[in-house]
């Protein structure tokens, strides 16, 4: 059985460089826009596991974040800075996240997503 580690700061780095290659002019012009400096942020139980996950940046009550328990990017809400609500699990490449986070701004419309794990009854 492998043993999880949560994602290292230069790995996170890593992985925005290489998939910020796939960006168009308009989602990489978006996500310079609401880039900020990596945070990790709490997000209660399923955060835990790796003291965090790393924010790569936020608009408005969103911040977009790396899910390395899933390995893909998700967007979701925050109340409160340092804390985000919603865990998703979808295993987005950056590209992909931000293109779906910009849809998400500009419509308010979320698309399909993958929740956290349920119970089976």
């Amino acid at each position: 059985m492998t043993t999880w580690k949560p994602i290292s700061e230069s790995r996170i780095r890593s992985f925005i460089g290489e998939d910020a290659l796939a960006f168009s002019n308009d989602e990489k012009e978006f996500f310079e826009s609401i880039r900020i400096p990596l945070q990790k942020w709490d997000l209660d139980k399923w955060g835990d596991y790796g003291e965090g996950f790393w924010v790569v940046a936020k608009i408005e009550k969103t911040v977009l974040w790396y899910n390395d328990i899933e390995e893909g990017f998700n967007y979701s809400t925050y109340s409160v800075l340092g804390k985000i609500d919603e865990y998703w699990c979808d295993q987005d490449d950056l590209a992909l996240a931000v293109r779906r986070l910009h849809n998400y701004i500009r419509t308010g419309e979320t698309g399909d997503r993958c929740g956290p794990p349920v119970p089976i009854v």
